[in-house]
């Protein structure tokens, strides 16, 4: 085939039957079925299968094949850059004659049309400036272009967000054949169906943090990837749409406004800046979106917001934790606190702060610094003259380096425990030594790690290496498992957008990627509540400690002390499953005082879990006068209402059969304020105020167990 076709006018004639096809309708060729996984294509007698590719290794294909010289692409190494989130490429065959085709779906049409190097082609048959997208002559545009070296056609075709990429050598009329055709045969963005489930991203994608969007990103986008082969997803499509919120509260406020307006947004994911979240909370609750953010700063979910959901640990919860840990586990003293002055910084230290007061701990000293400092020296003098011992940081990886140096530097000799900010394995590369020895509130060990202690783990992290070539960071986990918990809440409430929160709230134990479980409920939007301790070591992350909850660290609090009629005793935390169990097995009140539950939370033992039938707290004491003794459970519920929910109020004499033999029960007195029973020689009863119940047996007169159960109740913690 003579290059000299090229000039001829069939080539004008084709180019104004590209803009003129308009719904590009098949004609003399046969259009097969198409699947988002793979599409059997019969054009003009070229037939074969496009099958799903990874990403990066269509891309590695494509600059092989050389398709375009040079590559329509403006730079194929860079091909992630594009936001490139499926991808179909496969070979149609005629005889000997052969068409490579590559289909590319990106997040949106911008991204699409950016990827294509308009302004570095040259004409491919003289030499001639650069072109550019204004030239009235550029038969390369932003909808196609076509070049021939002499033996191939090398073309690309976009419609909206898909990019077809072709290679063959063939004549130009079969080129322009398949060419025409292989968008809307296979169409990614137009299939048959529903439209398209829109989700918002926003995250920081630049700035120091950029590479924490990219793997956030990147953990979403393999969700998605993987959501559209689940049958229970019935056929949906999905896409995302990102923002850049820089960091910046107002930036996250204008961005998050453009894609509700614009997008027709089912939901958001992200931001895990917790200012940027605070931000958004009126934006999302106005406009009815739901939002699950990965910012940890208490305030974002609290008091509850209807339309906003959190994915991981509230520094509520993590500081406390990161509290016992130093003073518990590590058997820390003389400890010093050193947060950024930030929403997240400053929620984060108060509440280690707090924590570490209640059990007599009074920090050594206490001083903040701005994100971006260089110099740590003033704060380093104060924690030396205070003579500190261990130093607790709340803030983000990017000031890591800078404080760590100052620690070594000072002479302090001084134990670092980091909160989450810290938690990844990019702080590695960005610290280049002084980091052994750090502990972190985080997964950032995980890896590529025994599949018997995170068997979810696995095969993410092999999924992810395989679709991007590097491995997944914390951050990028996070993503994954909450995009998968929004698309299963979807599913719950069968796509139906107006119910997403109910689905939300419906979520009770989702796996995450960490082995540990989201759980939502109409009253609490904190999806979890166990976390892993890390220590930084010689160049790697090793696993300090694993599923640590909040009371899992027994760190004894000073529980309130009870002296009444004689009595004396000191109440002290009890995980509120191991409470609930205690009360209706061990034999408080005849019958039970408190419903069954199907979960009692046996985790390897009792799990401990905050949120077991809604309690905030539980205590538990035994109270003594001589030889008499009244054990007590003391909970505090969420609302009333859950403590009266979980009365066993219509429980019956006949219920028990023969268990036991009641020789005193004074009728009526089981209610939703007071009950008592009497079995064996042991008074039991309970009593309620508000959203407070007190349980209560033993050898005692009923006089000394009214007047425990009433003091009990009174009393602060």
């Amino acid at each position: 085939m003579s290059s000299k076709r090229f000039f001829a006018p069939s080539f004008t004639v084709a180019f104004y039957l590209f803009l003129a096809l308009g719904s590009l309708t098949i004609a003399g060729g046969e259009q097969g079925e198409s699947t988002p996984e793979a599409a059997k294509l019969s054009i003009f007698g070229y037939e074969g299968v496009l099958h799903e590719m990874d990403v990066a290794a269509a891309i590695r294909e494509i600059k092989e094949l050389g398709i375009g010289q040079p590559p329509f692409l403006r730079d194929l190494d860079a091909g992630e850059g594009y936001g490139i989130n499926f991808c179909l490429g496969g070979v149609l065959q005629r005889g000997k004659d052969k068409v490579w085709v590559f289909k590319l779906k990106f997040e949106s049409a911008d991204q699409a049309l950016s990827s294509i190097d308009l302004k570095m082609q040259r004409s491919p048959h003289r030499a001639r400036p650069p072109l550019t997208i204004e030239d009235p002559k550029n038969c390369r545009n932003a909808y196609f272009g076509l070049f021939f070296d002499g033996t191939y056609w090398s073309g690309f075709r976009r419609e909206k967000d898909v990019l077809a990429l072709l290679k063959g050598a063939v004549s130009q009329e079969d080129f322009f054949h398949i060419m025409e055709r292989v968008i809307p045969v296979t169409d990614l963005s137009t299939a048959a169906g529903p439209e398209p489930i829109r989700i918002g991203l926003i995250g920081t994608f630049s700035g120091p943090l950029e590479i924490q969007g990219i793997d956030m990103r990147d953990g979403a986008l393999l969700a998605l990837s993987e959501a559209r082969q689940m049958k229970e997803m019935r056929g949906r499509s999905f896409e995302l749409i990102m923002a850049d919120d820089k960091r910046n509260p107002d930036e996250a406020v204008r961005q998050a406004q453009r894609l509700i307006k614009l997008e027709n947004l089912w939901a958001i994911l992200g931001p895990v800046n917790s200012a940027c979240a605070l931000a958004l909370v009126p934006v999302v609750s106005e406009a009815g979106i739901p939002m699950i953010t990965l910012a940890t700063q208490p305030e974002v979910t609290r008091p509850l917001r209807r339309y906003v959901f959190r994915g991981n640990m509230s520094d509520d919860d993590l500081g406390k934790l990161i509290a016992d840990y130093t003073k518990i586990i590590l058997g820390g003293d003389r400890i010093a606190l050193l947060y950024e002055d930030t929403p997240y910084g400053k929620a984060g230290m108060e509440v280690v702060r707090q924590r570490l007061r209640r059990v007599g701990v009074e920090p050594m000293a206490t001083e903040s610094y701005v994100s971006g400092d260089m110099d740590f020296g003033a704060q380093m003098a104060t924690f030396k003259e205070a003579g500190a011992r261990n130093i607790i940081v709340y803030g983000t990886m990017m000031d890591a380096q800078t404080i760590m140096q100052s620690v070594r530097n000072s002479g302090l000799g001084a134990r670092v425990i980091a909160s989450s900010g810290w938690a990844s394995t990019h702080l590695l590369s960005m610290v280049s030594n002084g980091l052994d020895g750090v502990v972190v509130a985080g997964y950032a060990h995980l890896g590529e790690l025994d599949a018997d202690m995170f068997p979810a783990w696995l095969p993410f992290y092999k999924a992810f290496r395989g679709k991007y070539g590097r491995n997944p960071d914390v951050i990028a986990g996070y993503a994954y498992s909450n995009m998968m918990c929004l698309l299963k809440a979807m599913e719950r409430v069968q796509f139906d957008a107006a119910k997403i929160v109910e689905g939300l709230e419906a979520t009770e134990n989702f796996q995450t990627v960490f082995n540990h479980f989201i759980t939502y409920h109409d009253e609490n939007h904190d999806g979890m509540r166990y976390i892993n301790f890390s220590t930084y070591r010689e160049g790697r992350v090793e696993l300090a400690t694993k599923d640590k909850s909040l009371d899992a660290t027994k760190m004894r609090e000073k529980g309130p002390c009870i002296e009444v009629a004689g009595y004396r005793g000191e109440l002290s935390p009890m995980p509120p499953n191991t409470a609930a169990y205690f009360v209706i097995h061990m034999g408080f009140g005849y019958p039970r005082f408190m419903k069954e539950t199907r979960a009692m939370g046996m985790y390897g033992g009792f799990r401990s879990d905050y949120e077991f039938y809604g309690m905030k707290y539980a205590y538990s004491g035994t109270l003594f006068k001589g030889k008499d003794k009244v054990v007590v459970v003391k909970m505090a519920f969420r609302s009333p209402e859950r403590a009266i929910a979980v009365l066993d109020l219509e429980a019956t004499k006949q219920a028990l059969g023969d268990k036991t033999t009641i020789k005193k029960r004074p009728e009526e007195m089981r209610n939703t304020e007071a009950g008592i029973s009497y079995a064996e020689g042991l008074w039991s009863g309970y009593q309620r105020k508000g959203p407070t119940i007190v349980f209560a047996k033993g050898e005692a007169p009923l006089e000394d167990l009214k007047a425990v159960l009433e003091a009990t109740l009174r009393a602060r913690r």
